[in-house]
């Protein structure tokens, strides 16, 4: 029933440990007044401009970069956190609805502002919620296709089927924008269709102070701070060339930083026939986001500066998903030779990638694999002429990792 501006449905309530929420059957009219469109959903670019920098190790030592770091961390997304709308996906749906004897048997997530108290009443045993007629009430936390599907069918398809279809809305209340991020993650993040940019994107909507996070995603979301800062800092070589959501400008995607940033962080359980130590594990287990950040822009540094012309090339073997792995994996190596990154300087980390030959960097061959990415590290290490150093050194590195809880 619609009065006052105001929808009023009747719904069950269900409570999970300290929240309530509610559960209805809703006509499909109905709710898509009270929810925003997908494709209204998408967000705001912003301009990523690397400042111009003669000396890139000074420059990480004025206060001026750690007030930028601190700025860039503190800064909590605004930007929508939903998937943005594959027409596609949603016209293919839209077909199956058409079809006489479609059904969508499971759960539509709704959002909805936490401005907006529920408002209940208690009629003849039956529980109604009322909630405003408007496309601001709430956001969609699972069912963003379906409901566009929905919207393409009626606007095509012009039939009836859908004068009197219902479909089955959770309504969630009193949802931070934080937490409804992450609520988008868990019940997204493991299927394949959500980009796993957005997935770890989603970890940083909540404070970078709060200390909530345990496990796994406590290492994907220092993760997810470090490419922040890798693809806003001005004097970051990466500055605006990482694709945070996957799409977009830049060359890598945020996911392709984070997959190989987080085994270096991450604590593993040590085996004799283990050969990739968590090298920067402290800096994870301290939370040292401006130290660590400072020693990964230096070593990126070096790489642009020992190949300029093919740092931001979109052909070049640097801006390919599998030189971000091998840059990585030479990264975890060279932190072992140098003992630690305090010791990491811009020139020093130039000179080893010198030592590589040009056209593995300029013409890589296209498409690529582990295999292939293992056949360049490799080749690279040789040529660098680091691979017996890293023997050597390997045992210091694991008594000490033992030590501090790196290595289990």
């Amino acid at each position: 029933m619609e009065n006052n501006g105001k929808i009023e449905i009747a719904v069950l309530e269900v409570k999970q440990g300290d929240f309530t929420f509610y559960v209805s059957a809703v006509n499909v009219g109905k709710l898509l007044k009270i929810c925003k469109p997908l494709d209204e959903l998408k967000p705001d670019q912003k301009d990523y401009t690397p400042a111009q920098v003669d000396n890139l190790q000074k420059a990480l030592e004025q206060p001026s970069f750690s007030k930028e770091i601190d700025s860039i961390i503190s800064d909590v997304p605004i930007e929508p956190y939903q998937r943005v709308l594959n027409e596609t996906r949603a016209k293919k749906i839209a077909r199956y609805l058409n079809e006489p004897e479609s059904i969508f048997p499971n759960s539509i997530i709704l959002a909805v502002d936490p401005e907006i108290a529920p408002e209940l009443k208690l009629k003849e045993g039956q529980l109604f919620l009322s909630i405003p007629v408007s496309q601001d009430t709430a956001v969609i936390l699972d069912g963003q296709h379906r409901l566009a599907a929905f919207r393409y069918a009626d606007e095509n398809f012009k039939t009836t089927r859908f004068a009197d279809f219902t479909v089955v809305v959770t309504f969630l209340f009193d949802i931070p924008f934080y937490l409804q991020a992450e609520i988008f993650a868990v019940i997204n993040g493991t299927q394949t269709k959500v980009n796993r940019s957005i997935v770890y994107s989603l970890l940083g909507y909540r404070n970078q102070a709060s200390n909530l996070y345990r496990g796994e995603m406590a290492v994907y979301r220092f993760s997810h701070y470090m490419t922040r800062i890798l693809n806003s800092s001005k004097v970051s070589p990466w500055c605006g060339l990482i694709k945070m959501r996957g799409t977009g400008r830049g060359l890598v995607t945020q996911a392709a930083i984070i997959d190989h940033l987080k085994d270096l962080l991450t604590p593993r359980v040590f085996s004799q026939r283990l050969n990739y130590y968590p090298v920067l594990y402290e800096y994870y287990k301290e939370q040292r986001v401006n130290e660590l950040a400072k020693y990964l822009i230096i070593y990126f540094g070096g790489i642009r500066a020992a190949w300029p012309n093919y740092w931001g090339s979109k052909t070049s073997l640097l801006s390919k998903t599998n030189g971000v792995a091998v840059m990585f994996r030479i990264l975890h190596d060279l932190v072992i030779v140098k003992d630690e990154l305090t010791n990491f300087k811009v020139d020093d980390i130039a000179a080893y990638w010198r030592l590589v030959q040009a056209n593995k960097i300029e013409v890589p061959p296209a498409g690529g694999s582990k295999g292939y990415q293992d056949q360049l590290y490799y080749e690279f290490v040789k040529e660098m002429r680091i691979d017996l150093v890293v023997r050597e050194k390997k045992d210091v590195v694991k008594n000490r990792l033992r030590e501090i809880g790196g290595l289990i």
